[in-house]
């Protein structure tokens, strides 16, 4: 049981991965629709918050930061 919960906080995890689809698609859409990239951005961490509410914040900010490069 110990493994599943290591899998789901780490960032490059199969758990984690499944969400950048999500995450993405949310930010590309609130761009399409005029809102600001820091906006946007906030929305997508918190979109990834909601599938991971045990991820630290900084480190929600960092996987969303780096899927979006």
């Amino acid at each position: 049981m110990q493994a599943k919960q290591t899998e789901n906080l780490c960032p490059h995890g199969q758990a984690a991965l499944k969400f950048r689809k999500i995450v993405r698609r949310a930010f590309r859409e609130l761009r399409r629709c005029g809102v600001t990239e820091v906006m946007a951005f906030n929305s997508a961490t918190n979109v990834y918050r909601l599938h991971q509410p045990k991820m630290p914040e900084r480190d929600s900010q960092l996987n969303v930061a780096e899927w979006m490069e």
